[in-house]
């Protein structure tokens, strides 16, 4: 089998794992809110909050990213990425248990194991691809896995039908059958082939690499040289502009079943919003495939003009369809347009295809601006991103939404203006004319050793 296919089927391999993974846990995260809410009516000694939950999740997820390098340089990708899984099926068994510290704790723990998760998985990525099939398994593995937000979130869209509120046994049932979904996760994750790949690079071509297998100290070092590289400040303001926009979206799908305005079925367009997100995420993911163009317009790249307008037009929808207070509960308040749920639903459609296809041309970048210190790069950015997603998780039982997202817009626009600033940094490194060709990631790159073995998402 050609080079090319066997790390795509590799890839995907890996993109059906995380498939399986988050289509029980992004199904209960995208509802945790309204979930949350209706176990407290049930359990008054019960105080945990949706919100917040989500806010320790990333929080801890952000300030773990800079031991996660050190953990995998001991462990490997593949060992860590299982191990990260199975906390996950963790989590979701501590909603069986009602108690706030529980449930708390529990967040922490997830926050833990997804910093190593995910490091893990950008790394395996890199280590799995040519050059120039970094934008593909990227794409395909984005795609696999927004695929994730379709079975959850349809079974829960059923379960829902003609409630007003998710009692006792519709709780319990959700949780068993997310559960078993995240089991046959984590045992694909473990199947997981040893990444490869057969691609030499100039040692010329990133200036701070290593050709030595690094230990968890040496690991951290370099994880805090690399967060000040101006390649990687160039990209803080876009990372941000993902995180908050991450958080924005679970507070979309929360907002439509609090506004009354949509009806007493209001609670099962939770997750059908989760199931539309997923859907744009999908489209976001596949775009690498078919805009293939480097022609450059309005001095972006096509797919960052792309992920810019998507998110702006979403934003715009929010702003005129969905009440201000309609993230802190059930509102009367009418918006500036009155609109039915097919509209609401298209913001989160719009939304995923600009988060996804914003991560598709990050992941690209940092991946080529990093071939051997990928894992550095990456959970350096991502620290920034998940701090910025407790945040918005955090400010969303305080700040209405129409303050979030006049904030998320100017991240979208500095944020462009800073990913393009880093193709640019990207292209003169390569040796190109910026002024005259654009930033292109995948141009031609001189033979020198790549070492697979600086393992570290």
């Amino acid at each position: 089998m050609h080079i090319a296919n066997q790390q795509l089927l590799r890839t995907a391999l890996l993109g059906l794992g995380f498939f399986f993974l988050f289509a029980g846990y992004n199904s209960l995260t995208n509802m945790e809110k309204t979930f949350l809410l209706s176990l407290q009516k049930d359990v008054p000694s019960f105080h945990g909050d949706g919100y917040i939950a989500q806010s320790i999740v990333y929080a801890v997820f952000a300030i773990t990213l800079w031991l996660a390098p050190s953990v995998i340089s001991i462990t490997g990708p593949r060992l860590a990425m299982f191990f990260s899984a199975i906390g996950y099926e963790v989590f979701i068994l501590s909603l069986f248990i009602p108690l706030t510290w529980v449930t708390y704790l529990s967040s922490i723990m997830a926050g833990c194991m997804a910093a190593i998760l995910w490091t893990g998985h950008v790394n395996y990525l890199v280590l799995n691809s040519e050059p120039y099939m970094i934008a593909k398994c990227a794409g395909l593995f984005s795609a696999i896995f927004q695929l994730s937000m379709f079975p959850g979130n349809l079974f829960v869209y059923f379960k829902f039908h003609n409630i007003k509120y998710i009692d006792v046994e519709t709780r319990k049932s959700i949780l068993i059958v997310l559960a078993g979904i995240i089991s046959i996760g984590v045992i694909i994750i473990g199947l997981a082939r040893p990444p490869h790949r057969t691609s030499t690079f100039d040692a010329n071509l990133d200036e701070h690499l290593s050709h030595k297998k690094r230990g968890p100290i040496q690991a951290l070092k370099k994880l805090w040289t690399t967060f000040f590289l101006k390649e990687v400040v160039a990209l803080y303001f876009i990372y941000g502009a993902t995180g908050l926009l991450l958080a924005f979206n679970h507070v979309v799908s929360a907002s439509i079943g609090f506004t009354q305005h949509f009806g007493d079925t209001r609670k099962r367009y939770v997750p059908l919003a989760g199931f539309f997100c997923g859907l744009g995420g999908v489209v976001g993911a596949i775009l690498p495939f078919f805009v293939t163009t480097k022609k450059n317009f309005l001095f972006l790249r096509p797919l960052t003009f792309i992920a810019m307008v998507t998110i702006i037009l979403g934003l715009l929808l929010s702003y005129l369809v969905l009440p201000e207070d309609a993230l802190f509960g059930d509102t009367t308040t009418r918006p500036f347009v009155e609109s039915n749920v097919a509209v609401a639903l298209m913001i989160s459609t719009l939304l995923g295809i600009g988060e996804n296809s914003f991560t598709n041309e990050m992941t690209d970048l940092v991946g080529t601006l990093f071939p051997n210190d990928s894992a550095q790069a990456f959970a350096a950015l991502l620290f920034l991103k998940n701090i910025c997603v407790a945040i918005g998780f955090y400010i969303s039982n305080y700040i209405g939404l129409y303050t979030q997202i006049y904030v998320m817009s100017i991240f979208t626009f500095v944020g462009t203006i800073g990913l393009t600033w880093a193709g640019y940094l990207l292209a003169l490194r390569q040796g190109q004319h910026p002024s005259l060709k654009g930033p292109q990631l995948h141009a031609e790159i001189s033979p020198g050793t790549i070492n697979s073995a600086d393992s570290l998402k």
